[in-house]
């Protein structure tokens, strides 16, 4: 049976987990110290190893040579858990399990020890998900559990977290994984499983991937699907539906400088060719900070480009379709190389206020109005009122 990459290469241990430090040593210290929290909170975006590493301590803890930072794999308890069988272990999904009746039949079941192990250990992934009746269900025996229980709980969005509950957890922060070791990660993957694959190749996967090592893993899935046991860049751009850097440079240059003709002409190529809109925005968001560090462009007018289209990526995350998108944020962005400065705005302003006083007899001001029509309200009480009228002398400006 085929299993897919991501699941092939999990983490086994603690120093197999990649691109995570400062969570490792932690763990590590915990293990050797003795001093193992009965709550863990692993958050952090998707694919940066979070279950794997939850298993990896539920392994760590139930090994027979345990608590060990060095799991033997061979007991019974490193074999159940690696296959996710294990009967003192229990994983349980937030996200279709989040109703205080789940949190009650935890709170029953935690009156039984475990059976083979040292520990009980729940694993709860998207805990978050949990309504908030649940989570004070949860309270106090998260707070104070039995002995022999441990909770490992996983989310991706800890702003949805009672402050509860965080108060009473041992918070691991997972960060995304760089690119350079992700790019490692793949080519040690490649010579695993046989596979001849381009430095170039590996690393336009990387760059796609967002940090995440498992999407990078499912990439490669289906780029070797694609191609086989050659993989070139050429491969993976026609795998991923992705444009040639040399093609989103010449679209961001056509972007930046405002040329409306030549970007019409690349989305209508973007929209033949069905380019994935997705990967598209992460390639031109990443070519923008390259033009910003060498400083291309003015850096006014490219970090007003980078907000349009970080604002755009949003909105086709959240749902809105991605053409619509692509093509309202190029032609939006086309126009901030014809935007004013605000203080540019102002002194032409201050500069034709003086040119009109000077230019201007009394016969043509207009008498200054101290108190408003309704109210008798006093422009004192006012001051940006009353600045306006002494700024611009009671006169009529026919343009702002």
């Amino acid at each position: 049976m085929c299993i897919v990459l991501a699941r092939k290469y999990r983490p086994k241990n603690l120093s197999e987990i990649i691109g995570q430090p400062v969570v490792v040593r932690i763990l590590e210290n915990a293990i050797r110290m003795n001093r193992i929290p009965h709550v863990f909170l692993l958050s952090g975006p998707m694919g940066v190893g979070k279950t794997s590493t939850a298993r990896v301590i539920a392994k760590s803890l139930n090994c027979e040579k345990g608590p060990t930072i060095h799991p033997c794999e061979t007991c019974k308890s490193c074999k159940e858990i690696n296959e996710g069988r294990g009967i003192d272990v229990i994983e349980i999904d937030g996200a279709s399990n989040r109703k205080v009746e789940e949190a009650r039949r935890i709170i029953e079941s935690m009156k039984y020890p475990p059976l083979f192990s040292l520990y009980k250990v729940y694993i709860i992934d998207e805990v978050h998900m949990l309504t908030m009746e649940a989570f004070n269900a949860l309270l106090k025996t998260i707070e104070e559990p039995p002995q022999y229980v441990k909770f490992v709980l996983a989310t991706t969005n800890m702003q949805k977290m009672p402050p509860t509950v965080l108060s009473r957890c041992m918070i691991l922060d997972f960060k995304k994984i760089p690119e350079l070791l992700v790019k490692k990660h793949i080519l040690e993957i490649c010579k695993k499983e046989q596979i001849t694959m381009q430095e170039d190749a590996a690393m336009l996967i990387s760059s796609l991937c967002e940090g995440s090592l498992r999407n990078a893993e499912m990439l490669l899935d289906r780029t070797m699907s694609y191609c086989g046991k050659n993989i070139s860049l050429k491969d993976v751009e026609n795998s991923l539906y992705v444009l040639k850097e040399g093609n989103i440079q010449a679209f961001l240059d056509a972007i930046v400088n405002g040329n409306v003709e030549e970007v019409e002409k690349w989305l209508e190529k973007i929209e033949s060719k069905g380019v994935d809109i997705f990967y598209l925005f992460n390639m031109l968001l990443r070519r923008i900070e390259i033009y910003i560090k060498e400083k291309v462009y003015p850096m006014e007018q490219i970090i007003g480009v980078m907000d349009v289209f970080y604002r755009a990526f949003m909105d086709m995350r959240a749902g809105v379709d991605g053409e619509v998108v692509l093509r309202t944020a190029a032609y939006k962005a086309c126009m901030v190389k014809n935007l004013v400065k605000i203080e540019d705005v102002l002194e032409e302003i201050k500069t034709t206020n003086k040119l009109n006083k000077q230019g201007m007899g009394k016969e043509h001001k207009i008498e200054k109005k101290t108190t408003q029509s309704k109210g008798n309200l006093q422009t004192e009480n006012f001051p940006v009122v009353k600045y306006i009228l002494e700024e611009f002398d009671g006169k009529i400006i026919g343009r702002l």
